[in-house]
């Protein structure tokens, strides 16, 4: 796994919507945040206070079609969904 923890100065004009998904794998705990910035959307997976995934995206229905891609990818490589108020199976 190749997780970026450095941050770059747009970073500072994010602003955090929420989160999309949630996935835990092994110890490791993954969150698909989406981040505003003026005129469009930032993804980003975030593992442990790294950034495993990122790409900005015009608003808009394809930013969420991108987080589900992600999702997908993720649940191939063994990660399961977190759902909030579910029991989550340990791989």
């Amino acid at each position: 796994m190749n997780i970026r923890a450095a941050r770059r100065p747009e970073d500072t004009r994010l602003e955090d919507v929420g989160t999309l998904w949630t996935m835990r794998r092994f110890e490791h705990t993954a969150r698909c945040a989406l981040l505003a910035r003026e005129g469009d959307w930032v993804l980003r997976v975030i593992v442990g206070g790294g950034t495993l995934l990122d790409e900005r995206c015009r608003r808009g229905p394809g930013a969420f079609l991108l987080a589900e891609a992600w999702k997908d990818r993720l649940t191939k490589q063994g990660w399961r969904q977190v759902v909030p108020g579910h029991a989550v199976a340990r791989s």
